[in-house]
């Protein structure tokens, strides 16, 4: 009984301890984008849009 207690606070311990890295938000969600060829993300417009199936010659 001693261990367990012991080792569920160490686990809190732990967990209390450890940094958090939260991901940067690059893109703004209110605004319309979308991917590039390459898999970036940038801002929509309709004249640019990838159509890898159209490209491929599908």
């Amino acid at each position: 009984m001693q261990s367990t207690l012991v080792t569920i606070l160490s686990f809190v311990a732990i967990a209390i301890a450890t940094p958090i890295q939260l991901a940067a938000r690059a893109v703004d969600a209110s605004t319309a984008s979308m991917t590039d060829a390459q898999g970036n993300v940038v801002s929509f417009d309709s004249a640019t849009v990838n159509q890898a199936a159209k490209n491929s010659g599908m």
